[in-house]
């Protein structure tokens, strides 16, 4: 399957940035970056270009190999219908060859990927494509839910012993947002039992699956009210009740929930899943119901 990935390419964009990754990882040179997604490559990125872009680059940059790709006469493949699939990757900041695609590919074969932070619809687009959304609620009922990911190599391979109780960074905190390194934020979570996290400006957020893919327990205490079609492949349950249960004061907990947080998210949280999930819901025009359940080891 070819796929042609269209985005402005200006910075750092979760959700368009970590579905390209999985769907590189997952077809190679077929899935064709237009424009060059440079800062998703590992391309020498120095401390000052790193400071330079959103989250300083952490978790999501440098990680994919720089191949040839092809990226001569878009124009000319879009109308040869070179490409088996169309998406746009950040509906609201690029839509480039618009009219062009739209005239040469059926609705069924582009995808408009809205990562903003807002419910608010780009309604233009609804029924020219399949919608996907990523602050999705109830009454996004012609979207398809999308999600935040995690590179499978930002996921740690063990998790250390616990040292910690409390991860040095708090939201909202910024005299907490100390780190320039990214191996020692990640460390920071491995060594700690809970680190904080909140909604943003959305719901989703890259902080969540930081934590639990160095084997943390996320202490999230407005999960509660998150839409139901909002971050759908993510723990909720696990992690609503993992902070009743064991509360931010406790001193003792089974060592297998860190493992278990480590290893749930590299079996359903790492962006080849987000890209396997999203060419199915192409193919079927619906999101299948992704697996959540995490138990908490007795």
């Amino acid at each position: 399957m070819r796929v042609l990935f269209l985005s402005g390419a200006g910075g750092v964009d979760y959700q368009c940035d970590l579905l390209f990754h999985g769907l590189r990882r997952l077809l190679g040179e077929d899935a064709v970056d237009y424009n060059y997604l440079w800062y998703l490559y590992d391309i020498e990125l120095t401390s000052r270009l790193r400071r330079s872009l959103y989250g300083k680059g952490f978790t999501v940059c440098g990680h994919l190999p720089d191949i040839k790709i092809d990226r001569t006469d878009i124009e000319g493949k879009i109308q040869k219908r070179y490409f088996d699939l169309v998406v746009y990757g950040s509906v609201w900041r690029y839509l480039a060859y618009l009219p062009l695609v739209l005239s040469h590919y059926a609705p069924s074969q582009i995808a408009f990927v809205d990562g903003e932070d807002k419910p608010k619809l780009l309604t233009p687009l609804l029924g020219r494509g399949r919608y996907f959304k990523r602050e999705c609620t109830r009454a996004s009922a012609q979207c398809i839910p999308i999600n935040f990911a995690i590179p499978r190599e930002s996921i740690r391979p063990a998790i250390p012993v616990k040292t910690q109780l409390s991860a040095t960074v708090i939201p909202g905190y910024r005299d907490t947002y100390v780190f320039e390194d990214e191996a020692a934020y990640c460390d920071d979570y491995a060594r700690s039992m809970f680190g904080a996290t909140s909604r943003k400006a959305g719901w989703d957020c890259m902080r969540h699956y930081e934590i639990l893919a160095n084997g943390c327990i996320p202490l999230f205490p407005d999960l509660v009210a998150c839409p139901s079609h909002t971050m759908i492949s993510f723990p909720k349950k696990f992690v609503r009740r993992a902070n009743v249960k064991y509360p931010p004061d406790i001193t003792c907990i089974p060592p297998g929930i860190y493992e278990a947080c480590r290893a749930f998210t590299l079996e359903h949280l790492t962006t080849e899943v987000l890209a396997a999930d999203f060419l199915d819901a192409m193919r079927n025009g619906k999101r299948r119901l992704p697996c959540t359940h995490l138990a908490i080891p007795d």
